[in-house]
């Protein structure tokens, strides 16, 4: 989702009524915002401030589930050196958009807003996997390889940004859309298309989050395996936990 610089001004204050929890998966917090008085800064002027709505009592076992198998994919003690805590909400709605998921620093916040609305079981642990690419990716010492990736995009390509991408379609984007054309290029869907950050981001969530659906892709186009085997190259980069072989069995 859009990644956005999100300040909160009551990090330390928990409200009476969130549920905290200390995965011991991770070993970061994870808070389940039940009273919707979590207080955001918004990033920009043009912003409008942002709606946070309670998670519903009857999501937050299935967060826990759901975020407890995403944090097991990962090599001991490899989230809490990038992360402090997750935020699981009902809704982060900014200037009429709902967010699905973004982060700030060291905090993920993903949104649940059930899956009668589309907040299925993968696109919960998808938008972990998603956000959390991002915060690697942004972090200098991590080095991310940037040329590299560029190198396998084709040679007159350039990303589009946000704007552009929505342009191009000239009417409601569906941002999951994928064509043979752009998985032949190597760009997973059409949100791949507005930075390489994003383009990272639904390569990562692919790689850890699709299952074996996406090897089966991946295994056909050969640019989406370059961009996959990158991404596990960079994670194993920061820990030699990760490995091609381990990541194909994940479900």
């Amino acid at each position: 989702m859009i990644s956005a610089l999100l300040l909160f001004s009551q990090l330390t204050q928990t409200a009476p009524f969130d549920t905290i929890e200390v995965s011991p998966i991770s070993g970061i917090k994870v808070v389940y915002e039940r009273d919707g008085l979590m207080d955001l800064d918004v990033w920009g002027a043009d912003y409008e401030y942002p709606v946070v709505k309670p998670l519903p009592t009857s999501e937050v076992f299935r967060s826990r589930t759901i975020l407890a198998k995403a944090f097991a994919k990962y090599p001991p003690g490899f989230i809490k050196r990038f992360l402090d805590r997750v935020y699981v909400v009902g809704d982060l709605i900014v200037g009429g958009y709902e967010y699905g998921a973004t982060y700030s620093g060291r905090s993920l916040f993903i949104v649940d807003g059930g899956s009668a609305r589309g907040f299925d079981d993968r696109f919960l642990e998808q938008s972990f996997h998603h956000e959390f690419s991002s915060v690697l990716f942004l972090e200098p010492k991590n080095q991310f390889p940037r040329q590299a990736w560029a190198d396998i995009n084709p040679t007159s390509f350039a990303y589009r940004g946000y704007d552009q991408v929505y342009a191009d379609k000239k009417g409601e984007v569906d941002w999951e859309e994928q064509k043979p054309a752009w998985l032949r290029q190597g760009f997973v869907k059409r949100y791949s298309l507005t930075s390489m950050e994003e383009d990272l981001n639904t390569v990562a969530e692919s790689v850890f989050g699709a299952g074996r659906s996406f090897w089966k892709l991946a295994d056909k186009y050969p640019k989406i395996l370059a961009k996959a085997r990158l991404v596990i190259l960079f994670y194993e980069r920061l820990d030699a936990g990760f490995s091609e072989a381990k990541i194909r069995q994940y479900k």
